[in-house]
């Protein structure tokens, strides 16, 4: 299973953040990559906190992809393109960010970091994996999903907005 995060905090081609999500998933499908379940979406604040506007998350299981970790890089930035994202640094305010959360398990610290380096400290992303994967465990720390979750439940707010 391959899980990915979606987030937006910025109008662009696709619309409002919300609107992002949901055409990132529409993409998804259209470039291949089967999008299985995909969670509720979350309106948060940004992390490290700023003035810029909150955020809108989403966490997608996805299978049946055939390729690489790299392949599917590719793919992610490709649609990011289509979608109007301009690469402007880590956490910058962007129209779209297509992260790839985990690859079949894989883990790599070459190239592509996998699982993503910071999934186990934003809650952004794991109240949604929870929703998609409730029994998702980290391959490197080999904890739940609900454990991260519940040591960072209340140090980050974050809403259900559907």
């Amino acid at each position: 299973m391959i899980y990915l995060g979606i987030g937006s905090n910025l109008r662009g081609p696709s619309g409002n953040p919300k609107d992002a999500n949901l055409r990132a998933i529409y993409l998804l499908n259209k470039m291949g990559i089967k999008v299985l379940f995909s969670s509720s979406l979350w309106r948060s604040t940004p992390i490290p906190f700023s003035s810029v506007p909150c955020f809108v998350n989403s966490v997608v299981a996805c299978d049946g992809f055939i390729g690489s970790s790299l392949d599917l890089m590719k793919k992610l930035n490709k649609i990011e393109l289509i979608m109007g994202k301009k690469y402007k640094g880590i956490n910058k305010p962007r129209t779209i960010d297509l992260d790839i959360l985990d690859f079949k398990g894989e883990i790599t610290i070459e190239g592509i970091v996998l699982p993503h380096p910071r999934i186990h400290l934003r809650r952004f992303v794991l109240e949604p994996l929870f929703q998609v994967a409730p029994n998702w465990r980290h391959p490197i720390y080999s904890i739940k999903v609900m454990q991260m979750l519940t040591r960072v439940r209340k140090k980050q707010n974050i809403f259900k907005i559907e």
